[in-house]
């Protein structure tokens, strides 16, 4: 009884001190028809060298997606330079986000005119890659049973959902996290799912 009268109230100071994030499991997001959870198995878009990236190019690696228009980063400097603070600065930053890469679609064909895009913003084109692909979309999927790509988007009122989100693929690119980055906390939220997402590969990995 004395065991549990000194050790019970450290053991519940231990698990509350892990925080809410310590016990959750992000969700997936899209699912197949079969109910399954989905991942993009086929694509290839071009990043601002001209180089192709697939399914295979991002083995290994944790994917976050957005869009940005071709006017940028002149026409919309805060969502670029609001990415690179908040979520280029955190993983280039933290030793175990080494594995974690930006995708930025960018609607313009021309590499040279994405390339302008990083070196404006003053990044490593190898941990942030702005691509283009006449017929594929990261956000042109079923996401919570709709899909962002096709979405009207009724906030802004001008053009779709997904020219406002970002998407966080896990290291088999199915869709973990869906945010609303037009709301600077949801970029916290960000850098939060992703060290949930590293916490579950590294306890995946104890367990094999």
């Amino acid at each position: 009884m004395l065991i549990l009268t000194i050790f019970g109230p450290i053991t519940l100071f231990w698990f509350l001190a892990q925080g809410e994030y310590h016990f959750k499991k992000l969700p997936f997001l899209s699912d197949d028809k079969d109910g399954k959870p989905d991942s993009y198995n086929s694509f290839v878009v071009y990043d601002q060298f001209g180089k192709p990236i697939t399914p295979d190019s991002l083995k290994g690696h944790l994917v976050v997606v957005n869009y940005m228009d071709k006017g940028c980063p002149y026409d919309c400097k805060m969502d670029g330079q609001m990415m690179k603070l908040v979520v280029y600065k955190e993983i280039t930053g933290a030793a175990g986000f080494k594995d974690v890469i930006l995708i930025t679609e960018v609607n313009d064909s021309v590499p040279e005119h994405r390339k302008r895009i990083q070196e404006s913003l003053e990044v490593d084109g190898a941990r942030w890659k702005f691509v283009y692909s006449k017929d594929f979309s990261f956000f042109n999927a079923m996401i919570n049973k709709s899909n962002p790509y096709t979405t009207p988007d009724k906030k802004y009122k001008d053009g779709n959902v997904y020219q406002r989100s970002l998407l966080l693929l896990d290291y088999e690119l199915k869709i973990r996290g869906f945010i609303d980055n037009s709301a600077n906390i949801e970029y916290k939220r960000l850098n939060e799912e992703l060290r949930l997402l590293k916490k579950e590969y590294a306890k995946k990995k104890t367990v094999m």
